[in-house]
C-alpha cells in the first residue's frame, strides 16, 4: 500500500453531501433542519465546507478531521486524498458504499470499487428521491472499530504515524 489513498467519487456528489456523510461516519450528531413548507434537510453537526486556497478544491473540516475535496478531477470525478491509515481507508470505503466510486492506492490501482449511483440517489432535487437521500444520511452509522481493524492490512501507516 502506498503513502496516500485516493477516493474517487461520481461527478454527481456535491461537496456538502460528501461532508455530511463524512461527518456521520465520524460520529457527529445529526438532525432534521426545517426548510419550511414541510421540507427538511439532514443537518450534521461540526461539518464545515469552506473555500480553499487550493484552486479547484474546497476545504472540509469536521472537528479535528480535515481534507480537501477536489471539485473536478480526472473525467469530471470528485477526488479526495487521504493518508493511508486504517481509519481513513475504512472511511473511504464507507463513503464509496454510500455514493458509489473507487478507492485507489497512491499508484492509482483500484482496490475497492462500488458502481456509481445515479442522480436519483446522489443528486435529487426534490420529492421522494430527496427525502430518501436525507433519510439515508440520517440513518448512516458511525464507523466501527471492526471496520477500521479490517483495513489495518491495507494501511501504510499506523494511526500514530504521520
Amino acid at each position: 500500500m502506498s503513502v496516500d489513498i485516493a477516493l474517487s467519487l461520481p461527478p454527481n456528489v456535491e461537496a456538502y453531501k460528501f461532508a455530511k456523510v463524512l461527518g456521520k461516519l465520524l460520529g457527529c450528531e445529526a438532525s432534521r433542519l426545517d426548510l419550511g413548507k414541510g421540507y427538511w434537510s439532514a443537518e450534521v453537526a461540526e461539518v464545515e465546507v469552506k473555500n480553499s486556497p487550493v484552486i479547484g478544491c474546497v476545504s472540509v473540516d469536521i472537528g479535528k478531521f480535515h481534507c480537501l475535496y477536489q471539485l473536478e478531477g480526472p473525467s469530471g470525478r470528485r477526488v479526495t486524498l487521504l493518508r493511508s491509515r486504517a481509519k481513513n481507508i475504512a472511511l473511504a470505503k464507507a463513503v464509496v458504499d454510500f455514493f458509489g466510486g473507487v478507492v485507489k492506492d497512491d499508484d492509482g490501482d483500484a482496490f475497492y470499487i462500488v458502481p456509481d449511483k445515479g442522480d436519483d440517489e446522489n443528486q435529487p432535487q426534490d420529492g421522494d428521491p430527496w427525502v430518501n437521500l436525507q433519510e439515508r444520511i440520517l440513518a448512516l452509522p458511525a464507523l466501527t472499530q471492526e471496520q477500521i481493524n479490517d483495513c489495518i492490512g491495507l494501511a501504510a501507516y499506523t494511526e500514530s504515524e504521520s
